[in-house]
């Protein structure tokens, strides 16, 4: 099973059920209509108040791509619990979440510092973004600070938005010229990932996700 972006946390060895998480697995994500797979989100449900973190992460990653409006509030509910069951994924999902409701913004600051501050790269970025777009003058510093820091631990568009800073503000011709070696040795570091992606391996993914 991946480890990818979602399933980073899951400690596969320690998950007794691998088999029906499998299985149900491919019946939530297929093409069927929703109504079809309320059994088997209920088994998962089940699975997951058992301790499982991979079910629980399943059901909140089902309903945080699902469009219906209704999928919300489930969505939400869910990468609660797997955030309280050690994902930081879920963590970083449910406070980008909050950002793009505006509401509960305070509170999404907060976890987003949380994890930055354990180093997890998509949180750096998404932090650096959200600090830039609301006050650039003000918070410009640690907004590079922790694209610097991102870009340091491989984060592919940390690397191209510190570029892009650096080349507006200020907008000196030596600034320029960095900027833009930054962006083209982000480019550069997207090409091994693309790669990965390209025969299936999604490991590096968290190096996208922001």
């Amino acid at each position: 099973m991946s480890q990818g972006f979602w399933m980073s946390d899951v400690i596969w060895d320690s998950e007794t059920k691998r088999d029906d998480l499998s299985r149900l697995y491919k019946i939530i994500f297929s093409k069927i209509p929703h109504a079809e797979k309320i059994d088997s989100l209920n088994e998962l449900s089940r699975i997951a108040t058992e301790g499982s973190l991979a079910a629980a992460i399943y059901i909140a990653s089902y309903y945080d791509a699902g469009k219906k409006v209704e999928f919300k509030g489930a969505a939400l509910r869910w990468l609660k619990i797997a955030a309280s069951m050690g994902s930081r994924a879920a963590a970083f999902r449910m406070a980008v979440a909050q950002i793009e409701s505006t509401t509960d913004r305070n509170e999404a600051e907060c976890s987003l510092r949380k994890l930055s501050e354990a180093g997890y790269l998509p949180a750096k970025f998404r932090l650096a973004s959200y600090l830039y777009l609301r006050n650039p003058k003000a918070n410009k510093t640690e907004c590079l600070n922790l694209l610097r820091s991102a870009s340091a631990g491989g984060h592919v568009f940390a690397k191209r938005e510190l570029g892009r800073i650096t080349m507006i503000s200020p907008a000196r011709p030596l600034d320029v010229f960095i900027g833009f070696s930054i962006i083209l040795s982000s480019i550069i570091s997207f090409l091994p990932i693309l790669i990965k992606l390209a025969k299936g391996d999604n490991s590096s993914d968290e190096k996208l996700y922001g």
